[in-house]
């Protein structure tokens, strides 16, 4: 039985060698991601003793399988960052709520008198319900963004981009809770 290939025919020695030699590359690859490169670089050095020193058998099947690999990687971040890209759209989206909201209930709360009527009362408990239902809605959206975030860099670590936003996400996140505890305490000493 032979096999036909790009530029020829090969027999079922070749097709078995060449099968040999992606399983041991596939095998080194395995051990590479699980941190064992000791057994991943023997298997590597089997694989080009098994290739007999033919550089296009090892080259090739390397070259593909890595470069395949490579994009699989680069398209797994890919839609992670676009799935965190909506999602933090969607923060933006409810931080502009949130202020507008809280601008409300400042002005409200300067309206409302303790010993004013309870329907004006209630308004505001509503608006505080309403502010904290949307600050849930907000950090569950932001707990979606890490996730995309963390997603794209661990299925793509060496993705620039990936890194770069999660980075940006962090450091925004650290900006976010210093003006809000500053505005929560501001608004607690009043």
């Amino acid at each position: 039985a032979c096999t036909a290939v790009a530029g020829g025919v090969l027999g079922w020695q070749e097709v078995r060698l060449r099968r040999e030699v992606a399983q041991l590359i596939d095998g080194a690859e395995e051990d590479h991601r699980a941190g064992r490169y000791e057994e991943a670089r023997s298997k590597l050095e089997q694989a080009k003793a098994r290739a007999g020193g033919r550089s296009d058998l090892d080259l090739r099947i390397a070259r593909s399988k890595a470069a395949g690999e490579a994009e699989g990687r680069r398209r797994a971040a890919q839609m992670h960052l676009e799935k965190a890209s909506g999602e933090w759209a969607q923060v933006e989206q409810a931080e502009r709520t949130l202020v507008d909201l809280r601008r409300r209930r400042v002005e409200m709360g300067r309206q409302v008198k303790r010993s004013g009527p309870v329907s004006d009362r209630m308004e505001l408990i509503d608006l505080e319900r309403t502010i904290e239902n949307t600050e849930v809605v907000a950090d569950a959206h932001r707990s979606a963004v890490l996730a995309g975030l963390q997603s794209a860099e661990g299925a793509d670590p060496g993705n620039g981009q990936a890194r770069s936003r999660l980075a940006r996400f962090y450091f925004a996140e650290f900006e976010r809770a210093e003006r809000e505890g500053g505005a929560r305490a501001a608004f607690y000493r009043t």
